[in-house]
């Protein structure tokens, strides 16, 4: 069982997407879905959920929800699902020769 007062909205939100999903997912894609999470998280937490929200043109507690109802790690979820990871914009992405499409 998860400590909650040790832990953030989000990693309770990512919790609760991986109890509801894990007994129909893969151990690998769990991962992955971890992994996409984290970085969409340092990536909102880099840029600010305030600017976020600018940019978008929504209040800043949209973001807020976004990230403590679990629909962002449901979104990340899905992504691994459709075999997609989430990696910063400028990061330099090599295919293995039969991804090649």
């Amino acid at each position: 069982m998860i400590d909650q007062s040790e832990t953030s909205d989000a990693d309770l939100a990512f919790s609760r997407v991986l109890n509801f999903n894990s007994c129909s997912v893969s151990p690998e894609i769990l991962e992955q879905s971890r992994k996409n999470n984290a970085h969409f998280l340092q990536a909102i937490d880099k840029t600010t959920a305030v600017a976020i929200a600018e940019m978008m043109g929504v209040h800043e507690s949209t973001i807020s929800r976004l990230k403590s109802s679990g629909t962002l790690s449901l979104v990340c979820l899905a992504m691994a699902c459709a075999g997609m990871k989430v990696v910063p914009a400028e990061a330099i992405v090599y295919l293995q020769p039969e991804q090649y499409k």
